[in-house]
């Protein structure tokens, strides 16, 4: 990613001038910089516990 949108990144349906989809460059990211998460639902709420890296 060269920018950080420079207005490009606001919807999803709107590509750059060079063709990129600037908000999935973002979830990809995002995904790549996470740790492992797991979540239980039970009848009473939802556990969550994430592992930071």
């Amino acid at each position: 990613m060269s920018s950080i949108g420079t207005g490009y990144d606001q919807s999803t349906t709107t590509f750059s001038p060079d063709g990129r989809v600037f908000q999935i460059e973002y979830a990809a990211k995002a995904v790549e910089n996470s740790g492992t998460a797991i979540g239980i639902r039970c009848k009473d709420g939802v556990v969550w516990r994430r592992r930071q890296r």
